[in-house]
This record gives structure tokens, C-alpha cells and sequence, in this order.
């Protein structure tokens, strides 16, 4: 496909995606309901942040389990911050549609900030959305309107919709200059079917400072991996870097033409984007302990509750026994070789660093049998009568064999002439 094809589409693509957004932001609960800190049962009513009566840190200890019904008015989002607030849940967060709900837009976690606030999100479990019959969904969204965001998913977040619809695993929006946002997921990013304009990772940047968003594991989408436009209020072009520091360990789309997509306002492209992710890298089970690498060259991006060591496209990953009893007996698979270095991983494009080799035990060299030797007296001792040579010398056992065999002489020839004498 030339590119002249392709700008139609992309164009299409980004106009799709800011009516998700829209609508994402739009749908407001209407009623805000109270927490239930403490409460051990599934919630099935959504968790907003300041509640109705003005509680602006909301908990809840358990699942909260959503679902929409096709009415006027009813909540579209899971889980709800805005402001100076936070909501923390301590199991699962989910949203899924009634049997009668069609062309509603829902999302699992919502936080928006507005200038001079602070909100946050964190849920210790996994996030589902299920869209409805003809509509969107979202697993997590937000915008930092002049505010601080950060939400914090301990496991998996998962999207999935019909075949005419637009699935977006995280949609992050952060224009302002003094913005901050901060998305961690423990796991995996998933948006599974729908339409062409479905996302694993999408992210408006604009702020001074650029978004931050940690993976754990995979970034998958039946559409684009990962789509990022510059919004920064100056209207001065900026390099994907300077937007989105992105952190993960693989990145999956529906093709590798879409595993990464920028528009105009980005100067380095996909090209640029693809050069800055930091992907993560790991050691497969079945040789952990045995096989390390040399990180000399690797960074190391950390925050709290994570630390990983990192490395990007094209980085050459050498690996080391990390047991000096054991030693790399050879390495195969795409992405593997070997120079005057040693065994070396070169990192692809999308990353998914698993580093395995097959590993042999370091021979033990053969014990040989050595000669002792009788210990030389030194100047205190010489000549003193209790030294002795070492228990098991040799020279103690050839003694030991001559007088043994001077005294069975001496008896028998003492034997023989008394014989004589008699």
C-alpha cells in the first residue's frame, strides 16, 4: 500500500478515535453513589470519586462488577475519579452490557483531572469492558486537564466488542503544559475484535514533560499497537520521545504496519516511536539462575511497586552463565548469534525479550594420584626424636616393610643355628 493510500485511512483512523474520546469523557454518571469500604461482596454499582456525600478517597474491598442497561442516564463508566480524588478497589473492576444495551460507550476506569488537581485510580486486580451491541469501549481513560493523573492496574486490562466496533485498551490525554499522567498495568493491555480504528495504546501528548505509561506485558490489538499525536498548545512539532515515555514488553497489532502510528505533528514518526519504547527484559523459567546477561549498557526504569531492566530496537543483549559450574552450550531462534563477545539476543522491532540458551554442566577435571613426601624438620625440631612423618606417608610404609622383613630374618636364621647347636 503507497502512501498516498495509506493517509485516508490513518486520517479516518484518528477522527474514529476523538469521537471515543469524546465520548469517553462525555458520559458522565448522573447519580454518584456512596462508597462501601469494607464491604466483602461484589459491588454492582459504580465506584464514584468524591461520592455523594463528599468523600473524596473512596475504597472498596472486594469486586466491583458493572452492568449496563439500555436506559437514559446510566452510568457508563465502572469506576469514576475526578478532581482531587482517588478510588481504590481491591479486587476486580469490570463493565459489561445488558442483554438489551446497544450503541452505548462504556470504559472501565475513568480519571480526569482539572487544573491544580490531583487524581488517581488504583485496582489490585484486573480490568474488563464489554462493549454493547454497536458500541465502544475503553478499559482505561483519562485526562489530565492542567491536573496530575495516576492509575495503577495490578493485573490485566482487557477490552472486548463486536466486529463494528472500536476497542481501545487505554486512551490517554494529557494537552496541557503542566500535565502529569501516570498509567501503570501490572500485565497485559488488550483490545480484542472490532473495527479498524481499534488501539492496544493511545496517547495525546502535549504536556512539558512526557507521558508515562509502564506494561508489564503485552500491548495487543487487533488494530493499531500503539497510536500517539502531538497536541502541545505551542503547535511546535515534537519527537515521539519528548511525548511518550512508554515502557513494555512486547507490542502486538493487527499487522506490523500498524504497531506503531503517529501523525503529522510528530517529527520523527513511527519511526521515532518505534526506536523509543524501552522494551522489558526477561529470563525464560526454565533456565533462571543459570542464565544471566551483561546489563553494562541496559537502563533500568523503576517507580513504585516495579523496576525493570530495559533495552531498544536493534540493542545487542550478550549473555553470561551466571553459575561458574555451568557454561552456554548454544543458542538458536530468530534474533540469536554469536561474535568475539560471545552469544548475543539483537532486539526486534515490538520487542517480546525472552532470553534462553541451552546450558550444559562445566566438566570436573579428573583427580590424579600424587606422591607424598616426609615433611622437612625445621630448625626448632631437627633432630628431635617425636617427629614424625605424616599419618599414611610412604616413606613410614617402606620403613615399616624393611624392618618388618630385617626382623623375620634375623628369627629365622636365630632358628637355624640353634638347630645347629642342637
Amino acid at each position: 500500500m503507497n502512501e498516498q493510500t495509506k493517509r485516508p485511512q490513518r486520517t479516518k483512523r484518528f477522527l474514529a478515535i476523538a469521537i471515543s474520546a469524546v465520548l469517553a469523557f462525555g458520559c458522565m454518571p448522573a447519580t454518584a453513589f456512596a462508597a462501601e469500604g469494607g464491604a466483602t461482596s461484589t459491588r454492582t454499582e459504580p465506584v464514584v470519586a468524591p461520592d455523594a456525600s463528599g468523600n473524596t478517597d473512596v475504597v472498596v474491598d472486594g469486586d466491583v462488577a458493572v452492568k449496563i442497561k439500555g436506559e437514559d442516564g446510566t452510568p457508563r463508566n465502572a469506576v469514576d475519579v475526578s478532581g482531587s480524588a482517588s478510588a481504590t478497589v481491591s479486587g476486580n473492576v469490570s463493565v459489561e452490557p445488558a442483554p438489551d444495551a446497544e450503541f452505548i460507550a462504556v470504559t472501565g476506569i475513568h480519571v480526569d483531572a482539572s487544573d491544580g488537581t490531583s487524581a488517581s485510580a488504583n485496582v489490585e486486580g484486573n480490568v474488563t469492558a464489554e462493549g454493547t451491541t454497536g458500541g465502544n469501549a475503553t478499559g482505561v481513560s483519562g485526562n489530565s486537564g492542567g491536573g496530575s493523573c495516576s492509575v495503577n492496574i495490578g493485573g490485566d486490562v482487557k477490552v472486548v466488542v463486536d466486529d463494528e466496533s472500536d476497542a481501545t485498551g487505554a486512551l490517554v490525554t494529557s494537552k496541557s503544559q503542566s500535565d502529569s499522567y501516570k498509567l501503570i498495568i501490572g500485565s497485559d493491555l488488550i483490545a480484542i475484535g472490532g473495527s479498524e480504528y481499534s488501539a492496544g495504546l493511545v496517547v495525546t501528548g502535549g504536556s512539558s514533560t512526557p507521558v508515562t505509561v509502564v506494561v508489564g506485558g503485552t500491548i495487543s490489538s487487533t488494530g493499531a499497537g500503539v497510536n500517539l499525536r502531538n497536541s502541545d498548545e505551542t503547535h511546535q512539532k515534537r519527537t515521539a520521545a519528548s511525548l511518550l515515555d512508554l515502557t513494555a514488553w512486547k507490542i502486538e497489532a493487527g499487522s506490523d504496519d500498524e504497531l506503531f502510528e503517529t501523525e503529522v505533528l510528530v517529527s520523527d514518526g513511527a519511526e521515532g516511536l518505534a526506536k523509543a519504547v524501552n522494551y522489558i527484559v526477561k529470563v525464560d523459567d526454565a533456565v533462571k539462575g543459570l542464565l544471566g546477561y551483561d546489563d553494562s549498557g541496559l537502563a533500568t526504569k523503576s517507580g513504585e511497586g516495579y523496576e525493570y531492566v530495559v533495552a531498544h530496537e536493534g540493542d545487542k543483549i550478550y549473555l553470561k552463565a551466571l553459575d561458574e559450574s555451568w557454561r552456554i552450550k548454544g543458542v538458536s531462534g530468530e534474533g540469536y548469534g554469536m561474535d568475539d563477545k560471545g552469544y548475543y539476543f539483537t532486539v526486534p522491532r515490538g520487542g517480546g525479550i525472552m532470553l534462553i540458551a541451552e546450558m550444559e554442566a562445566v566438566p570436573t577435571p579428573a583427580l590424579t594420584p600424587t606422591k607424598a613426601s616426609a615433611p622437612i624438620a625445621s630448625s626448632s625440631n631437627a633432630g628431635s626424636s617425636n617427629t614424625l612423618p605424616a599419618t599414611g606417608d610412604s616413606s613410614l610404609t617402606t620403613l615399616a616393610s624393611l624392618l618388618g622383613a630385617a626382623i623375620a630374618a634375623a628369627a629365622a636364621l636365630f632358628v637355624t643355628r640353634r638347630h645347629v647347636r642342637g
